[in-house]
C-alpha cells in the first residue's frame, strides 16, 4: 500500500513541475516579445516591409580592376534615376577617401558623375572610388570601385569560343586572383585546368565555379602558366596591366606555358637557347584541340596563347616583355 500511494505523490510531483515549466516558458517568451516592443504578426499575414532597392550604378572609368596609364585621369561614373526618387544635391563623390568636387549632369533617366584628377597620382598608385547618395525616402546608396594609375600599363582582348581554350596572361595585372583576372567574362566560364610540373611528377590541376575553395587546387593566375578554360559562350576576355619579364622552369619531357609578352615572335626565336625540338600549338578548327609541331620556324607564338613545349633537359626559359 505504501508503495502505490508513493508512486501515485511522485507522478503528481511530476506532472506539477512539467506544468510549472511550460508556464514559466509562456510567461517568458511573452515577456521578451512585448518587452522589446515587438508586436505577434496579425492575422491577416505577414507585416509590410517597403522593397527598396539601390539604384543601378554602371560604366565606371577607369573600369573596375584596371590598370589606367594616365596619371590625371578623368573619373566618372553612371547612377540611374529610372524610380525618379533620387536626390541630385546628395550625390558625392570620394576618390581616396576624400570628397572631391565632381560635375554632375542629366542624362538618360540618370545622372553622369565626372571628376578630373589635375594633380595626378603617383606613378602604380591603387586608387580608390566610391560613390554616396540618398533618394527622397531616406535611403542611403553606395558603390565602391577602383584601378590602378600606372604610365607602364596596357590593355589587352582576346576572343573565346565556346568549349574549351587554351590561354594564358601576357600581362601582369593588379590582382592575380580568378574573380580579378577573369572579371570581364564572369559568368561565361565553368571550369578551370592547368598542368603543374613543378614536383617529381607533374599532375593536373583544376578550378570550377561550382567548388568550394578548399576543394579547388588553384584560385590565382600565374604569369608563366598556360590554362585550360572551358566557356559556354562565346566573349571577349579583357585585361589591362604591366609588362613584366618572366623566368620560366622548363622540365624535361613536356611543359604546359604561357608566352608572357606583348611582342609576337617565331617559336624558334622565343624558344632559342632552351633546346626545345617539339611543340603543341592550340588549334579550335581541329577535332582534338592540338597540333604536334617539330618545325618550330613554322609557329609564330602570340599574346594570350598557351602552348606545349617539349625540352630534353631541365633549362630555364627568360621571356622579354
Amino acid at each position: 500500500m505504501k508503495t502505490e500511494l508513493l508512486a501515485i505523490i511522485m507522478v503528481v510531483l511530476f506532472l506539477c513541475t512539467v506544468i510549472g515549466y511550460n508556464v514559466q516558458v509562456e510567461k517568458a517568451e511573452a515577456e521578451k516579445v512585448f518587452d522589446d516592443d515587438v508586436l505577434p504578426d496579425s492575422a491577416d499575414g505577414e507585416p509590410f516591409i517597403e522593397n527598396i532597392s539601390n539604384p543601378e550604378i554602371r560604366n565606371e572609368f577607369p573600369p573596375n580592376n584596371w590598370a589606367w596609364g594616365n596619371l590625371q585621369p578623368t573619373i566618372s561614373v553612371f547612377v540611374s534615376n529610372g524610380t525618379g526618387d533620387l536626390i541630385e544635391s546628395s550625390i558625392q563623390l570620394f576618390v581616396q577617401d576624400n570628397l572631391v568636387n565632381c560635375q554632375i549632369s542629366n542624362e538618360n533617366d540618370g545622372y553622369n558623375v565626372s571628376y578630373r584628377h589635375e594633380n595626378g597620382f603617383t606613378n602604380g598608385e591603387l586608387v580608390r572610388c566610391r560613390l554616396e547618395g540618398e533618394t527622397n525616402r531616406n535611403h542611403r546608396y553606395e558603390h565602391q570601385w577602383r584601378f590602378r594609375a600606372d604610365r607602364d600599363s596596357v590593355s589587352f582582348s582576346k576572343s573565346l569560343n565556346v568549349g574549351w581554350n587554351l590561354i594564358s596572361i601576357p600581362i601582369e595585372p593588379l590582382d592575380n586572383s580568378i574573380d580579378w583576372v577573369f572579371n570581364s567574362i564572369d559568368g561565361s566560364f565553368e571550369r578551370i585546368h592547368t598542368y603543374d610540373t613543378s614536383g617529381e611528377y607533374g599532375r593536373w590541376q583544376s578550378f570550377s565555379i561550382y567548388s568550394s575553395d578548399y576543394v579547388n587546387d588553384f584560385n590565382s593566375i600565374e604569369l608563366t602558366k598556360a590554362y585550360w578554360i572551358y566557356m559556354n559562350e562565346d566573349c571577349v576576355f579583357l585585361l589591362s596591366g604591366v609588362p613584366k619579364n618572366q623566368n620560366i622552369m622548363l622540365n624535361a619531357g613536356w611543359n604546359l606555358v604561357s608566352y608572357p609578352t606583348i611582342e609576337c615572335k617565331l617559336a624558334s626565336v622565343a624558344l632559342a637557347g632552351t633546346g626545345s625540338n617539339m611543340m603543341a600549338v592550340y588549334d579550335n578548327s581541329s577535332p582534338y584541340l592540338i597540333d604536334d609541331i617539330t618545325d618550330l620556324t613554322t609557329v609564330v607564338m602570340q599574346p594570350g596563347e598557351g602552348y606545349w613545349v617539349h625540352v630534353s633537359t631541365d633549362t630555364m626559359w627568360t621571356v622579354e616583355s
